[in-house]
């Protein structure tokens, strides 16, 4: 267990709370990623670039923040994309 999961699940303890719903907090926290694939993203320099649709159906508050609308991005066959600066994963 990584040292951030033994204080967050101290601070919880701490609360009062049940260790079995701490540790669910805990797994929720770290899976806050988007998933993509190659038919509403790409990668470019390093950068990844989703697509409008897939923008506008990420609907958890802390994924939706990292959509930078500014930085935008034209694909011939994907049409307007955006930056994005959160984690991800990606399937092929």
């Amino acid at each position: 267990m990584p040292i951030t999961d033994f204080f967050l699940i101290f601070i919880l303890y701490k609360k009062g709370e049940d260790l079995a719903i701490s540790k669910s907090k805990i797994k929720n926290h770290q899976m806050k990623k988007i998933r993509v694939g190659t038919k509403n993203s790409k990668v470019i320099n390093g950068q990844l670039f989703i697509t409008e649709l897939k923008a506008i159906s990420i609907k958890i508050k802390n994924l939706a923040d990292k959509i930078n609308w500014q930085d935008k991005v034209f694909h011939p066959t994907l049409g307007k994309m955006l930056s994005y600066s959160g984690k991800y994963i990606r399937v092929v």
